[in-house]
């Protein structure tokens, strides 16, 4: 569900989450056998997934729509949450911008970038910058005209503890 109240709830009632995967998302027929050894081929049909995947308002943040096309589903979630973030905390975009405010990431998925590189007759000038998980904080720093460190951390499962150490470390040291 949507919000943080919703979040709450899912953990206190210990609740799955998980839904078969519709085939406009995903087509688990050709990919899905049950020989979890089998190359090439996933094990499950079923996926947490976002009730509005690509709703992608790329308008409010000043993306073009080719643009949008070529950006990772992660770098746009980064926005969006970036964004709500700070609605949800009562700070207006306007009162962050141009401040020394540092973005650290935590991120290792490349699902993205691998399916588009496969991609040839839909490269353009976008797709590094939209592909490339290297580029999700500075995109959050760009969009919101932030001058502080921006660093995107690929440690795997840890990245996330990797991003809040260099976070920690940004803030101690008043970078």
């Amino acid at each position: 569900g949507e919000g943080i109240d919703n979040f709450w709830k899912v953990l206190e009632e210990g609740k799955n989450c998980t839904v078969e995967i519709p085939p406009e998302r995903f087509n688990t027929e050709e990919w899905y056998d049950p020989d979890s050894n089998k190359p090439g081929k996933i094990c499950t049909t079923r996926a947490a997934l976002l009730n509005e995947f690509n709703t992608f308002d790329n308008h409010l943040f000043g993306i073009n729509s080719v643009e949008a096309e070529s950006m990772d589903p992660q770098q746009k979630l980064l926005l969006e949450c970036t964004y709500k973030a700070l609605e949800d905390a009562g700070v207006p975009v306007e009162a962050i911008s141009g401040t020394k405010t540092g973005v650290f990431i935590g991120l290792m998925n490349r699902d993205f970038e691998i399916v588009r590189s496969k991609l040839v007759n839909e490269i353009n000038h976008y797709a590094g910058t939209g592909s490339a998980t290297s580029i999700a904080a500075n995109r959050v720093n760009f969009t919101f005209n932030l001058t502080g460190p921006s660093l995107t951390i690929d440690t795997a499962c840890s990245s996330f503890l990797f991003a809040l150490h260099y976070t920690l470390r940004a803030i101690k040291s008043g970078n």
